[in-house]
């Protein structure tokens, strides 16, 4: 009886609600080999041996480029080919040293991400963690840059990606510690468990004209379909009281 009061509930929200809730998935576009005119001398050798989608963003800053940088890699090494080899190689120019004021022009940014929820497929859910990054030219210092990173994941909740350093530059390493926390499908309240009380959640949340970000909360996306609204509520309500 209480579930099909809640159902009624839904249904009576959604009757009220004026638009559904525009949480939708984003398609990323991801480009590779860019070509770069300048000599080779530094490499981004990324251990991404874990069960997680893993992304990588290069932009090379230089005094002419705006404040985002010249893209240089904007890729993801997919979960279900991550473990084909164990080490990727990225290639980068090296960054232009100023004699006059004894220091290098630009840098390298580089962009590593992991969602923060098993299963997401939403842009705003990747946490990044940012290394810069100078590559020297090897033609004067006869060293070549390496930026040694390995991806970790953990079970625990972080608010932002740990990273352990050694080596000294221009050859660094950077061990980084992302979560990638499972969560329950339907479980909008988050409280470990899929229950009546989590379609309640959605109505009430919606009714009052607040929305859900499935970035944040990807479990309340019951129906997988990109956004959450009165249609994940009814159907949670629905398949809970057809098991009964």
């Amino acid at each position: 009886m209480k579930i099909k009061k809640v159902l009624s509930a839904v249904f009576a929200a959604a009757a009220l609600m004026m638009s559904s809730v525009t949480a939708y998935a984003k398609d990323i576009e991801m480009d590779t080999d860019i070509y770069q005119p300048d000599e080779i001398c530094g490499y981004i050798y990324l251990n991404a041996t874990t069960e997680a989608d893993v992304y990588l963003k290069v932009f090379k800053h230089t005094p002419e480029t705006d404040e985002q940088g010249y893209k240089v890699y904007d890729t993801v090494i997919e979960a279900e080919s991550v473990h084909v080899k164990n080490t990727y190689v990225y290639e980068l120019e090296y960054n232009n040293y100023d004699v006059e004021n004894g220091a290098y022009e630009g840098y390298y940014e580089i962009m590593v991400g992991v969602h923060k929820h098993a299963g997401s497929q939403e842009e705003e859910d990747i946490a990044y963690h940012t290394i810069n990054f100078v590559v020297e030219d090897t033609n004067y210092t006869g060293v070549e840059s390496t930026c040694n990173i390995s991806i970790n994941i953990t079970p625990e909740d972080l608010e932002v990606p740990l990273c352990v350093e050694s080596g000294q530059e221009p050859n660094m390493t950077h061990d980084i510690t992302f979560s990638n926390i499972s969560y329950i499908t339907g479980d909008a309240n988050n409280d470990g468990k899929l229950t009546v009380s989590d379609a309640a959640y959605i109505a009430r949340l919606l009714a009052k004209g607040e929305t859900i970000d499935i970035a944040t909360n990807p479990g309340a996306d019951y129906n997988q379909d990109g956004k959450v609204n009165v249609s994940d509520a009814a159907a949670i309500a629905r398949n809970l009281a057809a098991a009964t």
